[in-house]
């Protein structure tokens, strides 16, 4: 969690529900397991700050929350979004098709500069 350098909110600014092991299909997260003694040996995991494990169930509820949060809508010809990055997840679902996605970033918050929540 982070609070918002302008408006002061608690935000989930962070993508350890993407990077947990618990996200990779059953298939792939047993043959990584197979092979290391440890999941800290996995090549993508992630952990609290003391580096104990988050529990599959801790990140099953962020991603329900998520799902629960996201909305979606048909995009049309010259369609432009603009978003603050810290108060919208964005980008996450499969895309197929011919698509020209242009990214500007302006205004970066650097982590020193990032009070936490």
């Amino acid at each position: 969690m982070a609070r918002h350098p302008v408006t002061g909110e608690e935000v989930w600014f962070n993508q350890a529900h993407l990077f947990h092991v618990s996200n990779l299909p059953p298939a792939v997260r047993d043959s990584l397991l197979a092979v290391v003694e440890d999941e800290s040996e996995l090549p993508r995991h992630v952990f609290y700050g003391d580096g104990t494990p988050i529990k599959d169930e801790a990140l099953d509820h962020i991603r329900a929350v998520l799902d629960d949060c996201t909305r979606s809508f048909p995009w049309q010809d010259g369609d432009v979004m603009m978003l603050d990055n810290m108060l919208a997840a964005h980008g996450r679902e499969p895309f197929t098709g011919r698509r020209k996605v242009v990214v500007a970033m302006a205004d970066p918050v650097r982590s020193p500069n990032l009070p936490a929540a």
